[in-house]
């Protein structure tokens, strides 16, 4: 992906809000479904009104089957070594570009019985776990990132209590010393299924830091307070409510981002659910500073970072709507909190709280649109009819 001199004129179409609700409500997750190409050849459209794109098939998803059937970026043998190391084979996959920078996503590392279970003959016969993780610094490293934000509160994801997953700020091996490891530990989106009844409201919502899922602390390789963020200690952000941390966690990121010359991988369990929520806000908040996707329009940015960071890499909408889990609405709804200089990494003046308030207002007339009973589809069935605005 490399920026783009020049608008191509002929893959402009119109974006607006019928294409967005349909989007919404056809959508077909969680397992890639090749019905959704049509979202993908609009996204992959919008991308190429900015940047110069290379696709990677993942034909047959043999690369990874909640990826889109096709991906960017020209490293393509690095991506076919590399799924053996990440849960559900969600290997690192370049989703922004600023300066010259990736700012990736992924899944967290898999466990070792992961690894066993789904392990290819290596050439060299080593550990398959030490191969893998070989593997998987090898892409990161071609990538260029340097910086691994890991969003889980836990050290290994357990179920039944066996480890289904590892990270790397858990690998005994020291195999991730040359990363900078961001330890940012943000609640999954069974927390989410509150936000209706906290009044739909940031500020409202508190995780319970005392549950014992909770194993890792806040870890940043520089004090978060040269970034920006206000606070005293490493314990400051177990009495933040999710809107303080979300903020907080969102500046430093971008400042960290901004700050280097080496890209970034964000990740959280799957890399579908907080993930996104991150990505989502990364992507909003650099279009809004006019630093990427110059030429987009409101409508436009919004479709791109739904379909491409949200469905396309396997949220489950439909399995979140019905549990109430929100975790995607929450994501707009902090637009409104984002919009001051504080989050820009744009030193000259721009229209930054305009242009996120504009998405905010087309994603929430969206979102909570009630569709006449002819019209009426499965998943408006999970929406409230109020949002206090």
């Amino acid at each position: 992906m490399n920026n783009r001199a020049e608008i191509n004129t002929e893959n402009s179409f119109e974006i607006n809000f019928e294409e967005i609700y349909e989007l919404l409500k056809e959508f077909s997750p969680p397992v890639y479904d090749v019905k959704n190409d049509k979202f993908l050849n609009r996204c992959q459209s919008l991308f190429e009104r900015d940047y110069e794109i290379i696709t990677i098939p993942n034909k047959d998803w043999r690369l990874c089957y909640s990826y889109p059937s096709r991906t960017g970026e020209d490293l393509i043998e690095a991506f076919k070594n590399a799924p053996l190391s990440r849960c559900r084979n969600r290997f690192p996959v370049p989703s922004i570009l600023i300066n010259g920078r990736y700012v990736c996503r992924s899944a967290t590392l898999s466990g070792q019985a992961e690894i066993a279970w789904k392990k290819i003959p290596f050439v060299y016969q080593l550990d398959y776990v030490d191969e893998a993780r070989m593997r998987d610094i090898e892409l990161l490293s071609r990538l260029k990132v340097r910086y691994i934000c890991d969003l889980m509160v836990e050290d290994n994801k357990i179920k039944y209590g066996l480890p289904v997953s590892s990270s790397e700020k858990a690998d005994t091996e020291n195999r991730y010393k040359d990363f900078d490891l961001l330890v940012l530990p943000y609640p999954g989106c069974e927390l989410f299924a509150k936000l209706c009844e906290k009044g739909y409201k940031p500020i409202n919502l508190v995780y319970d830091w005392q549950d014992p899922i909770n194993t890792v602390d806040l870890k940043f390789s520089e004090n978060l307070s040269s970034l920006g963020v206000k606070w005293e200690d490493y314990e400051d952000y177990r009495s933040w409510n999710m809107l303080e941390i979300t903020q907080n966690y969102l500046k430093a990121i971008l400042t960290t981002l901004c700050r280097s010359r080496n890209g970034f991988l964000v990740h959280c369990i799957s890399g579908w659910d907080r993930t996104p929520l991150f990505i989502s806000l990364i992507r909003l908040s650099l279009w809004a500073d006019g630093l990427i996707h110059a030429s987009l329009t409101p409508h436009e940015i919004l479709y791109l970072t739904l379909a491409y960071d949200w469905f396309l890499f396997g949220h489950q909408y439909e399995a979140r709507m019905a549990k109430r889990e929100e975790i995607m609405f929450f994501c707009f709804k902090m637009l409104k909190y984002i919009t001051s200089s504080d989050f820009s990494m744009q030193p000259t003046e721009t229209k930054r709280e305009q242009r996120l308030l504009q998405v905010y207002k087309i994603f929430i007339d969206i979102y909570f649109h009630r569709p006449d009973s002819s019209s009426y589809n499965s998943w408006s069935a999970y929406l409230p009819f109020t949002i206090p605005w």
